[in-house]
């Protein structure tokens, strides 16, 4: 990726300036509910044969089951599923991770990827997670004053 893609696009023309870099479409905690900005349910369905890759283990996805859902979604799917830590604070790092061979180009990526370990270790605690949720709109204030101000 070479060209930085702008947010609040639409699902199918993120997807689009992806490939058309030669990226691969990683859709983090798709299914985690009480996650601001996830991508919603019937959109996920629509755009699932885009898709490479799913996060289906994260850390910081409060239910469990949303995890395991993520998952099962991947395989129906026949998508690649990652993990990660999602981490906002140091503590955070580690927590979940994908342990994966050397690869160089896109597809021995993904090949790689469907032989990695992927590791679930510590979930965040939720406190941790609604604490973030609840500074949203703090930081949308802080950003909003910063921009004035310039």
């Amino acid at each position: 990726m070479t060209e930085a893609i702008p947010p609040q696009l639409t699902a199918e023309e993120t997807i689009s300036r992806i490939r058309a870099q030669g990226g691969l479409v990683y859709l983090p905690h798709p299914l985690a509910r009480g996650i601001p900005g996830r991508i919603a349910y019937s959109k996920l369905w629509s755009i699932a044969s885009q898709v490479d890759i799913i996060e289906g283990h994260n850390a910081r996805t409060p239910l469990g089951v949303d995890n395991r859902r993520a998952c099962d979604f991947a395989r129906r799917h026949g998508l690649a599923i990652a993990a990660g830590s999602d981490a906002h604070f140091p503590f955070e790092v580690g927590r979940a991770w994908t342990e994966m061979d050397e690869f160089r180009t896109p597809t021995e990526f993904l090949e790689s990827l469907a032989r990695a370990r992927r590791h679930n270790c510590r979930k965040t605690s939720p406190l941790v997670s609604a604490g973030t949720v609840a500074s949203i709109p703090l930081l949308w204030l802080f950003r909003r004053i910063r921009r004035r101000s310039r």
